[in-house]
């Protein structure tokens, strides 16, 4: 925790000024696809690069949760 001698709350000023601050693009465009696709990066074929690695298949959360998790960033994306 950062310390001032006038008593203000330095690490809560950081806090807020990165709550808002803009996301960066990549940022803004991971958070999009996974809205609209579920992936942040769309990749065919993903089940069968695992399943060579022996990894079971992904099961993506649903929109629902997803929406729930993201939920302050898609309010900002929307009024950005």
């Amino acid at each position: 925790m950062e310390v001032c001698p006038a008593g203000i709350d330095i690490y809560n000023l950081m806090m807020e000024a990165r709550r808002n601050k803009q996301l960066p693009e990549s940022f803004e465009m991971s958070i999009k696809n996974i809205l609209d696709t579920g992936y942040s990066m769309p990749m065919r074929g993903i089940a069968s690069i695992r399943e060579m690695y022996g990894l079971s298949p992904l099961e993506h959360p649903s929109s629902k949760i997803i929406g729930t998790l993201l939920k302050e960033v898609k309010d900002k994306l929307k009024k950005a």
